[in-house]
């Protein structure tokens, strides 16, 4: 694979996103990929040399950054490539129009995904797979209040298990959209980078209403759950919760799927995929994680021994990708940090 970077953004740090995005297109069954931000052209690349994907249809609206994303096609020899310099919200309004849809498609654009959703979904189906990315951490993360009703129609707190609760906010909005025309949706994986998410998806033929509800988290004791009715008190410590809603607290991952990926990922020789892939497999698949340097506790033993101990006494627990110091177990709160206490 060779590529010529000339003033367009490449970014180094983005290898792993962009080997998970062909393994998911190679578990699609799909042939065909649209990539409604190609940029200088490196996933469009790797969608045909190691996806081989038999036609792409890569859109780039910069002009000058579309030369560079038409010298990557050529010094690779990918055939079968459909290119375009057009604004994307065009675009898909006139593919839509002629009836057009796809089953694999990449949108990888500059900050939020969602003012292109409402388009770039006139373009799916039922069956179809998502691969998204959205690099606007800071509103995510609960930096930029009133942003996260503007832009995601939902509120994000700023509190220590923040990563994942920006996550499920991103996927609540890709669910409001879907279920707008009709559809629902299934994750099938995630990638948490400091500053990006990334997740895959595939639509269903109806809106999955059981996936959603409210995220909440106590600022007085760190007690965190969730729930689909709002009770307002902390059953730990009595004080009034933090809410993060409506938002997805259904599955994160699909495990059948992600073998295969990770199958194709020991093919490939992709050890970083393979790596990241097997972590995610081993992760408890449960709504937000114990935090462990957010614990008031004296004393906190390392995070191995306290999953062994969990999962001794018969919890299910485990690593998270979202942190390096978190646990993931369906202990409930009260009880695990009485347990990290006499451990300590």
């Amino acid at each position: 694979m060779k590529l010529y970077i000339g003033k367009g953004f490449y970014n180094p740090k983005g290898e792993l996103a962009r080997k998970l995005g062909v393994l998911g297109f190679l578990e699609s069954s799909s042939d065909e990929v649209f990539e409604a931000f190609g940029g200088i052209g490196v996933r469009t690349v790797m969608y045909g040399i190691f996806g081989r994907a038999k036609k792409i249809w890569a859109n780039e609206g910069n002009r000058r950054i579309f030369c560079e994303l038409k010298a990557n096609i050529l010094i690779n020899s990918i055939d079968n490539v459909i290119l375009t310099n057009q604004d994307i919200f065009r675009l898909c309004l006139k593919l839509a129009n002629e009836g057009k849809k796809f089953k694999f498609l990449d949108v990888d654009p500059f900050g939020s995904p969602s003012k292109y959703l409402p388009y770039v979904f006139l373009l799916v189906k039922p069956g179809s797979f998502l691969y998204l990315t959205s690099t606007d951490m800071p509103t995510l993360v609960g930096n930029r209040k009133g942003d996260d009703w503007r832009i995601y129609g939902t509120y994000i707190p700023k509190i220590p298990i923040y990563p994942e609760m920006g996550l499920r906010a991103l996927i609540y909005k890709v669910w409001n959209v879907a279920s707008s025309l009709g559809m629902g949706i299934r994750v099938m994986f995630y990638l948490f980078e400091r500053y990006a998410y990334r997740v895959f998806f595939q639509f269903t033929d109806s809106p999955n209403t059981d996936d959603l509800g409210f995220a909440y988290y106590c600022k007085n004791c760190g007690n965190f759950g969730v729930e689909r009715r709002v009770k307002g008190i902390c059953e730990n410590c009595g004080k009034i919760l933090t809410y993060s809603g409506n938002t997805w607290i259904g599955k994160l991952k699909d495990g059948e799927f992600l073998r295969k990926m990770f199958e194709a990922s020991v093919e490939m020789g992709w050890e970083d995929a393979k790596r990241y892939i097997s972590n995610l497999l081993e992760e408890p698949d449960l709504p937000f994680y114990y935090e462990l340097s957010s614990l008031r506790v004296a004393r906190i033993p390392r995070r191995d021994k306290i999953i062994g101990v969990l999962r001794d006494m018969g919890f299910v627990a485990g690593k998270t990708t979202f942190s390096s110091t978190g646990i993931k177990s369906n202990i409930r709160f009260k009880d695990f940090v009485t347990l990290i206490s006499e451990l300590g």
